[in-house]
């Protein structure tokens, strides 16, 4: 009875550092280094700052998209795509998180400023 007892200790302690770990990394992550990518066919064809509002119109292979950055965030204003899933989805403001639009073949994703060092060889 007793191993029980400090299994479920051992587990909810490991489950509250986690979180806590999760927590502080989000409250703690800086959005001022980040860029938003805009890809075609795995080809930047944009990098935005999220520093300044503006709006941005994308060629895709199917239609023209309206990219808006707003409040140091993106999301896809319109897209004549079928499903409206990337228009849906809303903003996006932390590192890693992406927009798809498969039918235009556009996908956005927002990466830190110094990741985008291209090293030659």
């Amino acid at each position: 009875m007793n191993t029980k007892r400090n299994d479920f200790i051992l587990i909810f302690g490991l489950l509250a550092f986690c979180l806590l770990f999760l927590l502080f990394s989000i409250i703690f992550s800086s959005k001022d280094d980040l860029v938003a990518n805009v890809y075609y066919d795995d080809e930047i064809i944009l990098t935005v700052s999220l520093d300044k509002d503006n709006s941005y119109k994308v060629n895709g292979s199917l239609s023209e998209m309206i990219i808006i950055v707003q409040d140091k965030k993106i999301k896809v204003l319109e897209s004549d795509c079928k499903d409206h899933i990337c228009v849906n989805q809303g903003f996006i403001f932390r590192e890693n998180q992406t927009i798809t639009c498969l039918p235009n073949k556009i996908f956005i994703k927002l990466e830190k400023k110094d990741s985008l060092i291209d090293v030659v060889l």
